[in-house]
C-alpha cells in the first residue's frame, strides 16, 4: 500500500510547465505581489512555495504566519485581514501571499497577480480524503465534498468578478492568472 506522503506527492494540482510560465509572466511584467488562492486541498501552500524558489519573492503562508505571529505577540490576529496587513508590515514590499480566503476581503488592490488553482473536483475531494487519514489539522476539516465543491466554485467566482487580464489558463490543471494592476515606472 502507498504511503500517504507518496499519494500527496502524486496529486495532479498543477504542472511544472504552469510554474514555469507564470514564473515568466511574474518576471516579464515585472510583478512582485501575487496572491494565490483557491479551495482547501488546492496545493496553494505547495504552488506558492515552488513559485517563491522559482522567482525568488518570499513565501508567505498565512496559515503558518497566523501562529507564528501568536507565538511572538501572544495573540493571534482576529482574522484573515489583520493576518494580511501583519504579514506585509513584517515581510515586506515582495510577496507571494497564499490562503484560501484571500478574496472577497478588499485586499485584491494589495496583489499585482492573482494565480486561481482550481483543480478537477476529483482532485480536491482525494486532496481532503488523504488529509483525513493523515488527521491533519486545519479549516478543510469543517467541508463535506459538497461543500468543499461550493466553497471553490465561490473562490472561482471572486476570481472571475476582480478586474484585471486573465494572462495565463491551462484548462487540465484549472490553473489561471491574472494581471491585477501593473506598477508604472517613473
Amino acid at each position: 500500500m502507498e504511503g500517504i506522503e507518496h499519494q500527496l506527492n502524486r496529486r495532479e494540482m498543477f504542472s511544472r510547465e504552469d510554474i514555469e510560465r507564470i514564473a515568466n509572466i511574474i518576471d516579464s511584467n515585472s510583478v512582485r505581489k501575487i496572491f494565490v488562492v483557491g479551495a482547501m486541498g488546492a496545493g496553494k501552500s505547495t504552488f506558492a512555495a515552488q513559485l517563491s524558489e522559482k522567482t525568488k519573492i518570499p513565501h508567505i503562508e498565512l496559515d503558518t504566519f497566523g501562529s507564528i505571529l501568536e507565538k511572538e505577540t501572544g495573540t493571534r490576529p482576529k482574522d484573515i485581514v489583520s493576518t494580511v496587513w501583519g504579514a506585509l508590515a513584517k515581510y515586506g514590499d515582495d510577496y507571494i501571499v497564499d490562503h484560501a480566503e484571500l478574496l472577497g476581503k478588499d485586499l485584491e488592490g494589495l496583489a499585482q497577480l492573482i494565480v486561481l488553482l482550481n483543480p478537477a473536483h476529483e482532485e480536491l475531494v482525494r486532496s481532503f480524503e488523504l488529509r483525513k487519514q493523515q488527521e491533519s489539522k486545519g479549516d478543510w476539516s469543517r467541508f463535506g465534498p459538497e461543500a468543499l465543491r461550493e466553497f471553490a466554485n465561490d473562490v472561482a467566482n471572486d476570481f472571475s468578478s476582480i478586474p484585471g487580464e486573465i494572462v495565463y489558463e491551462n484548462t487540465q490543471t484549472g490553473v489561471t492568472a491574472k494581471i491585477v494592476k501593473k506598477e508604472t515606472k517613473e
